[in-house]
């Protein structure tokens, strides 16, 4: 996961020209049944 951070703080500093030391990353995991597309959750999609 640090990878991850490192490289999305690299790429916010260089193409936003923001210090590092303000940027937040927040990663957020959401079940499938809790988010979806239309009236179809994504646990629903994912059955076919």
């Amino acid at each position: 996961m640090n990878a991850f951070f490192k490289e999305v703080a690299e790429a916010t500093t260089r193409t936003l020209g923001v210090p590092e030391h303000a940027i937040r990353i927040l990663l957020t995991e959401v079940e499938p049944e809790h988010w979806g597309v239309g009236s179809h959750s994504k646990a629903d999609i994912d059955k076919g």
